[in-house]
């Protein structure tokens, strides 16, 4: 009896060889670390575009609310008689507030940077809570940037931390005084005392990363830009034509940088110089210093000689008409 013929076995599949096998853990090795890092950096760019966004939109919400509180600014003018000779002889437009804008030649602060603005506004804030329901009471308020530590941190955790973790920054400051804490009425007209008095006691970190601050203060049926330039002060005897009057009109422009920006310029306590010493000294030349501000800001001094480094930064400017400034071209004598 024949055997039948043996079927031939089928061939088993290769297997890989161990340098094979170390080949491909390779190439897969090589592709998960360009997926990291690729996945990296888009999260990095993503959170980078994110805490930008975010700080233009603190600054421009910071913006809005500096602007609306200018716009409450009043000096609750009142006519009082002249006397020559004993006798009455006309009437002279007065008040007891005060409204201040300027470089520090005019507000007394040596350490703003940019201009500042002091006034009086009908906020109603107070922390007398028998005054809670007068929402119409006079503050001093005001804005100005310095380059400083943060005030609002607690002293301990530097310690904890060391000083480096609260680091210098350019910050704009709010002072709102509360009514049953004004000295504006205190040491008289010609005094400043009251600006550094609401400064020491009540100026508050407002926002972070605002690197300058300029106001304008126009009049349409004056000279425009008005002869005295950035300064203004409601009660300089010397320009008799806005003697305690408030500018009708007061642009303002603010400049803003984000976090990331700031830690490339901003790594010690000597403020750099990113041209707020040297521009905005002639209202003429508005236009022409913004741009020359927005060449800075994009190739800015970095902290290695001769090193620049580009600045993230955003421009926000409005002009303000102030409902309290019923303004006259004459001395405001009838």
């Amino acid at each position: 009896m024949s055997r039948p013929p043996r079927q031939p076995r089928p061939a088993l599949p290769r297997a890989f060889t161990l340098l094979e096998m170390l080949v491909g853990m390779a190439i897969l090795t090589v592709i998960l670390l360009v997926l990291l890092a690729i996945i990296n950096t888009t999260g990095r760019a993503w959170t980078s575009a994110v805490a930008r966004s975010e700080s233009f939109q603190n600054a421009r919400a910071i913006f809005e609310v500096l602007t609306r509180r200018l716009g409450a600014a009043t000096l609750n003018t009142y006519y009082q008689v002249n006397y020559e000779g004993g006798q009455p002889t006309s009437y002279q437009r007065a008040s007891d507030l005060r409204f201040i804008s300027g470089t520090a030649s005019v507000t007394g602060l040596p350490s703003q940077v940019g201009h500042a603005v002091f006034f009086q506004a009908p906020l109603g804030y107070t922390t007398n809570t028998a005054y809670a329901p007068l929402d119409s009471l006079l503050n001093v308020c005001g804005f100005y940037v310095d380059y400083s530590r943060s005030t609002l941190r607690p002293a301990f955790l530097d310690m904890l931390l060391g000083a480096n973790s609260n680091p210098y920054r350019f910050r704009l400051h709010q002072v709102l005084q509360p009514t049953d804490a004004m000295m504006v009425y205190k040491n008289g007209a010609s005094s400043t005392s009251w600006i550094n008095d609401a400064v020491s006691n009540s100026a508050r970190d407002f926002a972070v990363n605002i690197v300058t601050l300029v106001l304008v203060p126009e009049n349409p049926s004056l000279t425009n830009p008005l002869p005295s330039g950035y300064d203004y002060d409601s009660h300089d005897a010397a320009n008799p034509s806005y003697y305690n009057q408030l500018p009708p009109v007061l642009e303002v422009f603010m400049a803003a940088i984000d976090e990331v920006s700031a830690r490339k310029v901003c790594a010690t306590s000597a403020a750099p110089h990113l041209g707020q010493d040297t521009l905005f000294k002639d209202p003429g030349q508005l236009e022409a210093d913004i741009a020359s501000l927005d060449s800075i800001l994009s190739a800015a001094p970095g902290n290695a000689a001769g090193n620049r480094v580009p600045l993230t930064h955003r421009f926000f400017r409005a002009k303000i008409i102030i409902q309290g400034a019923p303004w006259s071209s004459s001395n405001g004598s009838s």
